[in-house]
């Protein structure tokens, strides 16, 4: 009995649909998890083999984002060279740009080797206690909170923040100056979150 071949037009052709270029390892775990019986598979692929096989046999390519603090993060780009842009959202699933990127989305300052990503934290509890100046004063005169969670990628410094949830308040759909469709707080949210 032979075997059918492996179908790699079915396979590149289901990537050339997914709504994204660049997927974690957890991604396309699940769209192997998902392959339909035309892909031809052989029985003994598992999903190390496939990953294997699509870097050998289509266009796909492996991009490791690295940390100091943190281990590197390995992401898959289908087709041309994913955007710094769409490697920074890719970190975070729902998040965000924000701060400085969203500066240099709405072309007021900032730039594309500089991102800065929001992935809101869960929903907590009201917080009950009463403001006094003493406690506002004490905020003021600590040093300013920054991020620890810092990628680089291909000359691009990601910065990941986990900001209070807002339920992405004034987040919209926008081009990038690269051309990038990604979400993004609006111009008034920037001015505000940068201040």
């Amino acid at each position: 009995m032979s075997m059918n071949p492996l179908n790699l037009s079915a396979i590149e052709n289901a990537f050339e649909q997914q709504p994204r270029r660049v997927f974690s390892p957890a991604q396309i775990s699940s769209v192997f998890k998902s392959c339909p019986l035309d892909w031809n598979l052989p029985r003994s692929m598992d999903e190390r083999r496939f990953i294997k096989m699509l870097l050998r046999r289509t266009q796909i390519t492996q991009v490791k984002l690295a940390s100091s603090d943190y281990p590197s993060l390995v992401r898959y780009v289908w087709g041309k060279n994913a955007t710094p842009a769409q490697l920074a959202l890719s970190i975070r699933p729902n998040s965000y740009c924000s701060h400085g990127s969203a500066m240099w989305i709405h072309g007021v300052g900032g730039d594309e080797r500089h991102l800065f990503i929001n992935s809101e934290q869960s929903v907590k509890p009201p917080n009950r206690s009463t403001m006094t100046q003493e406690g506002i004063d004490r905020a003021f005169s600590n040093n300013q909170r920054t991020s620890k969670l810092v990628y680089r990628v291909r000359g691009t410094t990601i910065v990941v923040l986990s900001g209070k949830n807002s339920g992405r308040l004034e987040v919209h759909r926008t081009k990038t100056p690269s051309g990038d469709l990604v979400d993004v707080t609006s111009l008034e949210r920037t001015l505000v979150d940068i201040t």
